[in-house]
């Protein structure tokens, strides 16, 4: 009888680890959404790519799962907030992960413990209550839990890339009042130098983009380092104040005068010859337009350039170190 008992539980075992020990881990395949989405009972996405969709799996998005129901195409039939998620409005272009059960939690890991990839159905395995997105890999040293940022690390698991548009880290405010005064900052990054802190070599980046593109091959498309874009498309534009696609400003210099202070720096430190320092594209009023300020030389009305006649003033620029003047032609013939 004890023998028996025994066998049983041993087989009883074996049914439950069995198939844990022939798990073959694999990666949350990765998509955009085609179209946005609403909070309300909308029952269907479109998306970019239906690779790694099937029936019975989980959508994430946002910190909403959705199972899936139906799949015609790129329209996906979907139950919305499940796996204790609500629905919530969803921007198109906005990146989501499709996995089966398994890739999705309720509980956090924790961070730099141990755990062993062949064990582990689905990676990154995703915490449906607080969007924590968890992943297993070596730190250098060991191979432990670390928490991500995406969904999507190449670097990690060589996902293949999605269609459409990603991105690493997304920041989005949608405001549904007037807005009159204050800020409304969708992604910020911000350097502190704590009272008493020396600086005294190397870089501060209040924000950093970088595209590196390593050995690879570049024979269309754009490639940007830092890309600011503005849609206005829609909007009603009476008097308003600056409008740009980028702007910088330099905040809290009211007096004195600073050799290494700019407004814009950039540099070309590989040595090779640039098309051009300024490049740009597109109708324009003036190619520049320069407001000046008490202390401005930059575009001095009352300067007279030697030798050149009919103007207003020139704008005051350096070459390799030597001050020079481009006279302003009072009109254009």
């Amino acid at each position: 009888m004890l023998k028996k008992f025994r066998t049983s539980v041993l087989v009883a075992l074996l049914l439950v680890f069995l198939p844990v020990l022939g798990y073959a881990q694999t990666a949350m395949n990765v998509t955009t959404l085609s179209a946005a989405v609403t909070s309300g009972s909308t029952d269907t996405v479109y998306v970019a790519s239906v690779t790694g969709f099937g029936l019975g799996r989980y959508l994430y998005v946002d910190q909403e799962a959705m199972k899936v129901n139906a799949i015609a195409g790129l329209k996906i039939t979907v139950t919305r907030g499940v796996l204790g998620t609500r629905g919530a409005t969803h921007a198109s272009g906005v990146l989501l992960a499709v996995g089966t059960y398994e890739g999705f939690t309720t509980v956090d890991q924790s961070a730099g413990a141990s755990c062993t990839q062949a064990l582990i159905p689905v990676l990154p395995l995703i915490n449906t209550v607080n969007g924590n997105i968890w992943n297993c890999r070596s730190d250098g040293t060991n191979v432990v839990w670390v928490l991500q940022n995406s969904i999507y690390q190449t670097h990690l698991l060589n996902w293949p890339f999605p269609t459409g548009t990603y991105r690493e880290i997304r920041g989005e405010i949608t405001t549904y009042n007037t807005f009159t005064s204050g800020n409304l900052v969708g992604v910020r990054g911000a350097v502190t130098i704590a009272a008493g802190a020396t600086v005294s070599g190397g870089y501060l980046y209040g924000v950093q983009g970088k595209a590196i593109t390593g050995t690879g091959i570049i024979t269309a498309g754009n490639l940007f380092g830092v890309f600011g874009q503005l849609d206005v498309s829609g909007a009603t534009l009476t008097s308003p104040g600056h409008i740009a696609a980028i702007s910088g400003n330099i905040y809290g210099y009211n007096s004195g005068t600073s050799t290494s202070l700019n407004l814009l720096y950039l540099e070309a430190a590989g040595g090779g010859i640039l098309n051009s320092v300024y490049q740009s594209f597109g109708k324009a009023t003036y190619v520049f337009d320069i407001q000046t300020n008490v202390h401005s030389s930059e575009a001095n009305t009352s300067c007279t350039p030697s030798a050149v006649t009919g103007t207003t003033g020139g704008i005051h620029v350096i070459v390799d170190g030597v001050g020079r003047w481009i006279p302003l032609a009072a009109t254009c013939t």
